[in-house]
């Protein structure tokens, strides 16, 4: 009796363990059969296409808390200066939308962990939690106060709707989750949404609605339907959030507008509904008061506006510029009067004959920078367009693709983001997201003349580059789309693979490369975090952390788990 109830007490304890070691011995020959045959190893998944080999997940991701204390006190003294665009954000990396008020992608404060010299490796973990119906935009109150708005991705997905969750910054676990609109109720149209962490707390934006949480439980403090000026309200979605540089923090914000009646959803519906962009209403602008959110002054445009909005400080006005279906567009704001007003005078075309709209422009020094074919073109490839905010008939024009498609084995070209800027050192970054190649080029602050600084031919580049560090030793941060993916690929299914670079900023030298990742968010920034960590965004929902570390030192995944995280970069060197 004794001995039986002996056995079976030892077969309970045995029994699992056996199990959990048959489980790791099927694991070990799922592992080591693709090392066999040379491959590293990754399991196909239904659901992305795509599931990271074992070294892509190396454990939460702290960064370098040695640097952080050094980036609080560096933003301290760099938002406090008007002229870096930071005015009424907190003094923080990564507070509003898109870097700064000018969307320029240039962090100096954030630290480079890598070595400019030697080798590097690239360690990236998955979050913790999924969010589901996509990430859209990262955003920071802090070193230890990270934020996302999910669920509406802009893709045309089912989602019941957005929402804005709190999230451990080393581990992508999430704090809380507010929901903000469910679109099954009213059928409001989904593109993706917007927000920025404010003074007065964290703000988000969805279809005519605004909103302020509470950043400590997310509870939401005041909420406006701003009435929509043309179009219906259920058609219309704010893009594009700014806290004016005024002595109030207005927000401004303006809508983009989805053609009436149209059931297309996503971001796909402004080029693709019937008579798009042409026939969409035109956008409304409006100020709000930062508190309550109520509606102190609102405009409607003259033409619809696709792209998000900039805003900048001119010869002591605040200006925003945007690009619109025929020419840019500049609105004026005076804090003193409470009064919005296009300025009908400052009005350039900026577009080929053939090319389609653009995305955001861009601010160096007194020029406006413009790209084209954030509407698809297949017989015009993007070029920038400098206009001088003085003179809009002061311009010029450089098309490193040519003027003609196809090129460089793409039909079509287009993009879902603006380009990045380093005003500092008189940079412009230029990507398309079908037409291989991403270039530096150099803009002439005096003449607005743009020359080409150098090319890197084999990278394929379709959202928002970033720099980070200090302007003598700045690092690119770019994306890059694996293989040869068909525009299908990109405009339905987001179904590709890509991977994030750390480049040298002055030769395009390449100092980190990570292992590939399903496809991020489209049209979206590489989220700079602090020490040293970045953050993309999977359209399935997943949170990816990176952090880059020397080779010298560092800690290796033995070659029988998928081989050093130190190879010898092999990609093309740039060329002028």
């Amino acid at each position: 009796m004794n001995r039986s109830r002996f056995l079976r007490g030892t077969w309970r304890v045995l029994k699992p363990l056996l199990e959990v070691g048959v489980a790791l011995a099927v694991l070990a020959v799922l592992i080591v059969l693709p090392l066999l045959k040379g491959a590293t190893p990754q399991v196909k998944n239904s659901l992305s296409g795509f599931a990271e080999s074992p070294l892509a997940n190396t454990g939460p991701l702290v960064g370098d808390l040695n640097a952080i204390p050094k980036e609080v006190a560096c933003m301290k003294t760099y938002a406090a200066d008007p002229a870096n665009n930071m005015v009424n954000y907190p003094p923080v990396i990564g507070a509003p939308e898109h870097t700064d008020s000018i969307h320029s992608g240039v962090y100096p404060c954030a630290t480079w962990t890598g070595d400019s010299k030697g080798r590097n490796q690239v360690f990236r973990y998955k979050s913790e939690t999924n969010y589901p119906g996509g990430i859209v935009f990262v955003t920071f109150g802090g070193p230890d106060d990270a934020y996302l708005i999910a669920g509406s991705s802009g893709l045309e997905v089912y989602s019941p709707g957005p929402y804005v969750s709190k999230f451990n910054p080393s581990t992508g676990r999430e704090i809380w989750r507010q929901p903000l609109l469910n679109i099954n109720i009213g059928g409001q149209w989904n593109p993706a949404p917007s927000m920025a962490v404010g003074k007065e707390g964290v703000y988000a934006a969805f279809g005519p609605h605004v909103y302020r949480l509470d950043p400590v439980s997310g509870a939401i403090l005041a909420h406006k339907e701003v009435p929509i000026l043309d179009g219906p309200q259920t058609d219309a979605n704010f893009d594009g959030f700014h806290i004016a540089p005024d002595a109030t923090g207005h927000i401004l914000i303006k809508t983009q507008n989805r053609v009436p009646g149209c059931k297309i959803y996503g971001n796909f519906a402004l080029g693709a509904c019937p008579g798009a962009p042409g026939a969409n209403p035109k956008t409304t602008f409006a100020a709000l008061d930062p508190v309550s959110l109520a509606v102190v002054d609102e405009i409607r445009l003259s033409q619809a506006i696709v792209a998000r909005t900039i805003v900048t400080t001119y010869r002591g006005k605040i200006y925003a510029y945007l690009s619109g279906t025929r020419t840019l567009t500049r609105v004026q704001w005076d804090p003193e009067e409470k009064k919005l007003t296009e300025d009908r005078s400052w009005a350039p075309a900026y577009l080929l004959k053939g090319q389609g709209p653009g995305a955001a422009p861009a601010v160096v020094g007194k020029w406006i920078i413009a790209n084209a074919n954030a509407n698809p073109s297949k017989t015009v490839p993007i070029c920038a367009f400098a206009v001088s905010q003085d003179d809009p008939n002061d311009s010029s024009r450089l098309c490193p693709w040519g003027t003609k498609m196809p090129v460089r084995g793409a039909s079509t070209s287009v993009t879902l983001a603006s380009f990045s800027t380093d005003p500092e050192n008189g940079l412009i970054f230029m990507q398309d997201w079908l037409v291989p190649g991403i270039w530096a080029v150099h803009i002439d602050q005096a003449t607005g003349e743009m020359k080409v600084k150098w090319q890197r031919e084999d990278i394929t580049m379709g959202d928002y580059f970033v720099t980070i560090g200090p302007a003598d030793k700045r690092v690119l941060l770019t994306q890059n789309v694996l293989g040869n993916t068909p525009a299908k690929a990109f405009a339905e299914d987001s179904n590709y693979q890509e991977t994030l670079m750390w480049l040298d900023e002055a030769t395009g030298r390449t100092l980190a490369q990570g292992d590939a990742t399903p496809a991020t968010t489209s049209g979206s920034l590489i989220n700079v975090g602090y020490g040293g960590r970045v953050y993309m965004m999977g359209t399935q929902g997943s949170l990816f952390i990176y952090q880059v570390a020397p080779c010298a030192g560092g800690v290796y995944v033995p070659e029988s788990l998928g081989g050093s995280t130190c190879p010898q970069p092999s990609s093309p060197s740039p060329t002028g």
